[in-house]
């Protein structure tokens, strides 16, 4: 029987509702009630006689929708499982339409657990594939191909083929597989993840990580993703991040010209890496060997290589920390640094090695441990140390006599066990609006001179607002043999301390103009050496300071970053190009208990010039910066600590390039006060010899003063957009 103009006509236009309902936004729960409404009136009254019907879709689903559904229509109605997916296909309508188009939809196993599964399914909800061509090519294996991708929660995986088992819960991507999410982007030829196992496997990787978000990030699971770095292969907004540095001796980073815009925060987040293969595991991933680059930029300058690699989820679940069996740094293809057993973390480097020849009578090494955290709000760091320079001299020289004042002559006395071992500990800890801090220094655990070997400093601090000012920093204080240096009078220590601090800064800035203001009062009781002899003496100290410094640029052209250069010379901080004029006022007055008090001002001004971009491999950058001083005191401190000797100084600091990579660096601060018993005399003197790079860097420091120098190996960490190209 041939069907009728209107019986044809009312076909088509239910059709035709039956594409509407699947291409709208509308709810899951209303798309199946159309859907089986619709649909049953087509079976009961309409066939559609062998003809096509084309659906493309997008479902969104809640298990209240299912449910209603289940309750509603039973086994009439197909139900979606928790995966959403984009799809476009032909699909024949025969004599029962409903069956067929139950095989475009994967079911849930049952709908008794429909409760458990609203979690996964709600996170899960946001899974969109799409390609040249998909399909399924039976009930559990989903099958795309040609420029396949597949997008969940902002994570894109890209390849030529994609293959899904549902029964199995893996995944298979093969051809120009790519990856990213947030900080991580990676490349390989083949990859395979099991779900189920939370096992998988990359061949061929190229890629790149970010250490501190990729625990968040690989966790597909999760919505609120950061936005991802681009996948481009061109690299764009660089700069310089963070550092880690390791240090021998007398090292002041200071000389470095470029310091102030880099962040030692020693710990370096993103890095490139290439691996033959990658196998994932439940707590990590493996690989047999793996190169890794802190450098953006091809070809690399430094390169780690390490074999045996493991990497495994830190205890805070946010990151991740890396541990070869060995390994080794590649400098500039050239140089190979072997490294053993080392880790890249977020974590601090478990020992360190330093010097002081002051209280440890030189090389010492320390092993750092985890802080023993008490709740949120209270930590205890420890760090003990094993004074190796002691133990092969079999001396020491860096105490009194026993029973001696601590402010007499040091002696060269025999060691004991307890000499040859030194702590640093700290305590932080947070009481409501109070910040708690305690840190100790101890060279020596003799108790025949304990008292000699130890330092410290507790600080309890907050904020305060007193009416419209706010942001004031106070501080209850108190210290034993504090560190502190003034002027030509060299190194003097502070016996014993306590009291209270109130600070208040302030800051502004326009095109040509910064400024800077800090105020300070402090009350306190002090012990300390007198201005006259070598006895301690006692006071209550008060003191009422302010600080002005500005700085106007006369002449500023335009800059840029440097880095896009070849040779030797490409680093990547901002060269502030320039002529400016800096200057300081220092106001202050001292009052001290039974003696008469202090006030002092001082004025220093002078001009700050840098020229050069380091674009090239001569002589392409100078900065140079002279700062006379002049100060006017009347009265005396009766503390050697604070009292003013040096009335006019002047500071020369000097960087200039010399050949490719290397650089010197300067600084010398000397009393010029004709009038003075101190005149001619050397405040403060010290070079380096920097080897720059953009990627590292190696520093050789010397202090004239006190005949020490250091030596640092800097490795340079960047963040940028963009993945590079892949290394060799």
């Amino acid at each position: 029987m041939v069907p009728s103009t209107e019986y044809r006509s009312k076909r088509k236009f239910i059709c035709d509702k039956i594409k509407l309902i699947f291409a709208s936004s509308f709810s899951l729960s209303l798309s199946f009630f159309c859907i089986s409404e619709v649909v049953e009136a087509l079976e009961m009254h309409f066939p559609c006689h062998g003809e096509k019907i084309n659906l493309s879709f997008h479902s969104t689903c809640h298990s209240d929708d299912l449910k209603q559904v289940k309750t509603n229509f039973s086994s009439k109605v197909p139900v979606l499982e928790s995966w959403n997916y984009w799809f476009s296909q032909s699909q024949l309508i025969s004599d029962n339409p409903l069956s067929q188009i139950n095989r475009n939809f994967k079911k849930l196993d049952s709908l008794s657990n429909l409760d458990n599964q609203q979690s996964q399914f709600n996170q899960l909800s946001e899974l969109e594939i799409k390609s040249d061509n998909q399909y399924w090519l039976d009930d559990n294996v989903f099958i795309a191909k040609g420029q396949a991708s597949l997008v969940l929660n902002g994570g894109i995986l890209e390849a030529e083929f994609i293959k899904y088992n549902r029964t199995l819960n893996q995944l298979v991507a093969e051809g120009n597989v790519r990856f990213i999410r947030g900080g991580q982007y990676f490349e390989a030829k083949i990859f395979q993840y099991d779900f189920g196992e939370n096992t998988g496997y990359a061949n061929n990787v190229y890629g790149s990580i970010d250490l501190k978000t990729v625990a968040d990030d690989i966790d597909s699971l999760k919505k609120e993703y950061r936005k991802s770095h681009s996948a481009s292969n061109q690299i764009e907004n660089i700069f310089n991040q963070s550092t880690i540095s390791f240090k021998v001796g007398d090292v002041d980073e200071r000389l470095d010209p470029f310091r102030s815009s880099i962040v030692n925060s020693k710990f370096i987040r993103r890095w490139r890496f290439i691996a033959e293969s990658i196998h994932i595991h439940k707590s990590g991933w493996t690989a047999e060997e793996i190169i890794f680059t802190n450098d953006p930029l091809n070809p690399p300058q430094l390169k780690i290589q390490a074999n045996g690699v493991y990497a495994k989820l830190n205890k805070d679940k946010e990151s991740y920390t890396i541990t070869p069996k060995s390994s080794k740094i590649i400098v500039d293809n050239r140089i190979v640094i072997p490294l053993g057993r080392r880790t890249i973390s977020k974590e601090q480097k478990k020992w360190i090695s330093s010097f002081d020849f002051n209280d440890r009578d030189g090389f010492y090494i320390s092993r750092n441990f985890q802080p023993v955290k008490f709740g949120d709000d209270f930590s205890l760091s420890l760090k003990p140390q094993f004074l190796l320079q002691r133990f092969l001299k079999g001396h020491t020289n860096s105490y009194p006599m026993i029973g001696e004042n601590i402010n007499t002559l040091k002696v060269r006395s025999h060691n004991n066990t307890y000499d040859l071992l030194g702590l640093d500990a700290s305590i932080n800890s947070k009481i409501k609006h109070w910040n708690f801090s305690f840190d100790s220094n101890i060279s020596t655990f003799n108790p025949k001179r304990f008292a000699h070997g130890i330092r410290y400093y507790a600080g309890l601090t907050r904020k305060l607002k007193f009416s419209r000012i706010d942001n004031i920093d106070m501080s209850i204080f108190s210290a034993y043999r504090l560190k502190t240096k003034n002027g030509s009078l060299g190194d003097n220590d502070i016996y014993n301390t306590y009291g209270v601090s109130l600070s208040k800064a302030n800051k502004w800035n326009s095109d040509n103009l910064m400024y800077q203001n800090m105020m300070n009062v402090v009350v306190g009781k002090y012990k300390a050496e007198s201005i006259h002899t070598k006895n301690f003496i006692s006071a209550l100290r008060s003191e009422f300071s302010n600080v002005m410094s500005f700085t106007y640029v006369l002449w500023k052209p335009q800059n840029r970053l440097s880095f896009a250069n070849s040779g030797y010379t490409e680093i990547f901080p901002t060269i502030s190009r320039g002529l400016s004029f800096k200057g300081t006022m220092h106001s202050s007055v001292f009052f001290y208990e039974g003696f008469e008090s202090q006030a002092l001002k001082t004025f220093s001004a002078g001009p700050e010039l840098t020229l050069g971009r380091l674009e090239s491999d001569f002589f392409n950058y100078t900065s140079i910066s002279i700062m006379p001083s002049l100060s006017f005191r009347s009265g005396q401190s009766p503390f050697k600590f604070d009292n003013k000797e040096d009335l006019k100084t002047i500071q020369i600091a000097l960087s200039q390039h010399l050949i490719g990579p290397l650089l010197i660096s300067s600084y010398y601060d000397v009393n010029i006060d004709t009038d003075s018993e101190l005149y001619g005399k050397t405040i403060d003197a010290k070079l380096a010899l920097i080897f720059k790079r953009r990627a590292y860097e190696s520093s050789l420091f010397y202090d004239i003063n006190n005949k020490s120098g250091g030596i640092m190996f800097r490795i340079n960490g960047f963040n940028f957009d963009g993945s590079s190209a892949r290394f060799d």
